[in-house]
This record gives C-alpha cells, sequence and structure tokens, in this order.
C-alpha cells in the first residue's frame, strides 16, 4: 500500500473516488450500491449529493468519509489514499480530518449539548486539538442550550 500525504498543492482536489464500487452480498445475489463511480471534488468546493432512495447517496458519502471501504477503487481525501487504511489508521483518518452530521444525531441521551462536546474532546485524544465547548455553542448560536439533553432539543439543535 502507498499512502501519500497533502503536501499543501491547493491543485490537490478535497476528495477523490476513482472506479469506486461497493457491493453487498443478498442471499445469491450481488447488490451494486455504488458501481464504477468516479468523483472529483476541489478543495473548498460545496457539492450537493441529491437523488431518490436506494440511489446510493449514503453509501458513496460513507465510503467518501471512510465509514465504509469500498469492495474496489480508489478514495483519497486531500491527497491521502485512504482505501487501504486498517481500521485503527482509518479511525484515527475520521477522528481527525472528517466531520460527520448523522441524520439520527448519535447523541448519548442522559449528557446535556456541552457534555456531548466534552465527550468528543476527550475521545479525540490529541489535547492541543480540543476546543472549548462553549466556545464551540456560541459559535453556533446554542449557548442558551448548553444544559439540554438531545431529548429536549429540535432536530436541527440536536444535529
Amino acid at each position: 500500500m502507498t499512502t501519500t500525504t497533502h503536501t499543501g498543492d491547493a491543485s490537490t482536489p478535497g476528495l477523490r473516488l476513482s472506479g469506486v464500487e461497493l457491493t453487498f452480498r443478498d442471499g445469491d445475489q450481488t447488490v451494486y450500491a455504488l458501481a464504477g463511480v468516479d468523483v472529483e471534488v476541489a478543495r473548498g468546493e460545496v457539492l450537493a449529493v441529491v437523488g431518490p432512495s436506494g440511489a446510493g447517496k449514503s453509501s458513496l458519502l460513507a465510503v467518501a468519509g471512510g465509514l465504509l471501504s469500498p469492495t474496489s477503487g480508489t478514495v483519497e481525501v486531500g491527497g491521502r489514499d485512504i482505501t487501504g487504511l486498517g481500521r485503527r489508521d482509518l479511525t484515527r483518518f475520521r477522528r481527525d480530518h472528517v466531520g460527520f452530521v448523522f441524520q439520527s444525531g448519535n447523541l448519548v441521551p442522559a449528557l446535556t449539548a456541552r457534555d456531548q462536546l466534552r465527550l468528543v474532546g476527550t475521545l479525540g485524544g490529541d489535547r492541543s486539538r480540543r476546543r472549548d465547548p462553549d466556545h464551540l455553542l456560541e459559535a453556533v448560536g446554542l449557548t442558551h442550550r448548553a444544559r439540554r439533553r438531545p431529548a429536549t432539543m429540535s432536530g436541527g439543535e440536536r444535529q
């Protein structure tokens, strides 16, 4: 496996998927969630992924973010090939370089908004990259919800 890291070259795409396939077995059938996908997204570019239910949107995003490994093809994020990374390296990569907003929120029901952010900071490992939970809440206009638990917040506030 060859792993490259971003060298600061602005011409390196933020995301590149080349020939990506993602298949699943359903009994004796092979189901193609993704078939030969080629996508390139420039650094700083905003991209909307739209389509009907079952079209592969979530599968595409899961592969692009390193949550799922493609059956074949390559995935590069910021110039780094993440396709062949082992489980631990992929977990570290996601922790340090990828952000997700899940549809379900994936929050701990017993923790307040402030405590959710503290937990993420603790799990992050690198103390130098931790952010003050109150500063983060202020940045997104949720200081007034700092002591609220997920069940008492709107879907948008939880995200």
